[in-house]
């Protein structure tokens, strides 16, 4: 998720914070400089390209009474630094309580949407703990809580610079990133201590943790709107080193999850604005980066099933008008859609029993996504 660029007001969603970009113009860049040119053009392409998911956003937003719709002031920064004031709309959805149905929200047949938990502060990242607890990363709150199964939410650590991805160790500790420049890696235990792990990190979104002690986590700068200084990277933070496994300037990592052969899947949210690759696998022995999938729009959280295995789903942030779509990608690569109707999304999770939790931050709230048959029932008639 984007913030404005001088990291004190909080935008709602990717769509809106992006919006700066129609706000200012680039520098000019000398000809010859080729590499240089081809990042620009594509950031370039993106941010405007996310810019017009924005101004969507905001129309569709405008037509729609019945959302409760309120304007915020927030101040905010150009590409050239130019400091201005800005308005934004907030949504309110219609009240439902945990539990209810979410129309909006279609799933193949025989899936259902449900409320889970509601009344969050820009939820983000989620993950399970070991005894089975949906935990989640509220950003604007700085917080992370834990939600049960009725819907009631407990918080767990709080004082957090806009936490993003979270993460479980088999021992039940937690790690979290905060997505800000010069971030963290905390790693909190069972008990309440924290622990840094790693500092100065480079606006850090995602986490996971692997069996043999190593957290691998994403970074990327692209928050601070330099079409010549775009770096996102892999980095791998063991108990005693830190160490950069690949570096890009032409993508933005997000999500990061590991497969059950020992891969790391990664999601580029710059995807479908300037460029078409979506998710690439890093080999954590090398640093070797494949691309995996393309065609996905502004893909965020990433996860599996429970063992591991494919599908591998996927969090599709806006596909355009503030629109979220969960997809699921087979293991060549390929993806379909899985359940639309949402706003902005950010985060996938999986439980022991298949059952899918997305995190909407557009509305606050954690949406359940669970198979369930029903069968008919025959009355016999003497």
């Amino acid at each position: 998720m984007l913030t404005s660029a001088n990291n004190t007001d909080f935008l709602t969603g990717t769509q809106v914070s992006r919006f700066v970009a129609f706000h200012g113009s680039l520098p000019a860049k000398a000809p010859w400089m080729l590499e240089v040119a081809a990042r620009t053009a594509i950031l370039t392409i993106a941010l405007v390209s996310l810019s017009v998911m924005a101004l969507s956003t905001l129309g569709a937003l405008a037509n729609d009474d019945s959302q409760g719709i309120s304007w915020t002031e927030v101040e905010t920064q150009d590409l050239l630094g130019a400091t201005e004031k800005v308005c934004i709309r907030s949504l309110h959805l219609a009240d439902l309580a945990v539990g209810d149905p979410i129309p909006r929200i279609q799933c193949p047949p025989g899936y259902t949407a449900t409320l889970y938990a509601q009344g969050l502060s820009l939820p983000d990242g989620l993950a399970f703990s070991p005894s089975g607890v949906l935990h989640v990363a509220e950003e604007m709150a700085g917080r992370v809580s834990r939600i049960e199964s009725g819907g009631s939410i407990t918080t767990v650590v709080s004082s957090l610079d806009r936490p993003e991805g979270i993460a479980f160790d088999a021992d039940g500790n937690l790690y979290v990133v905060e997505d800000v420049q010069n971030g963290r890696l905390v790693r909190v235990a069972p008990g309440g201590d924290t622990t840094e792990l790693a500092t100065g990190l480079d606006w850090p979104e995602g986490v996971v943790w692997a069996s043999d002690g190593t957290t691998y986590i994403t970074e990327s700068n692209l928050e601070e709107l330099d079409p010549f200084n775009l770096q996102t990277r892999v980095t791998a933070v063991s108990p005693i080193t830190v160490t950069v496994l690949t570096t890009d300037t032409l993508s933005s990592y997000a999500g990061i999850t590991l497969g059950a052969e020992g891969l790391l899947y990664v999601t580029n949210e710059l995807s479908g604005t300037g460029t078409d690759h979506s998710v690439f696998t890093v080999d954590p022995a090398t640093g070797t980066r494949t691309l995996f999938a393309t065609g996905l729009m502004a893909p965020e959280g990433l996860r599996f099933t429970a063992n591991g295995d494919f599908p591998l789903y996927v969090a599709e942030e806006d596909t355009g008008g503030g629109a979220g779509r969960l997809s699921r990608i087979e293991a060549d690569g390929s993806h379909t859609p899985f359940c639309t109707g949402f706003g902005s999304i950010e985060d996938v999770a999986v439980d022991g029993s298949g059952r899918l939790y997305v995190s909407e931050d557009s509305s606050g709230w954690i949406i359940v996504i669970e198979y369930k048959i029903y069968l008919p029932i025959i009355m016999r008639s003497d």
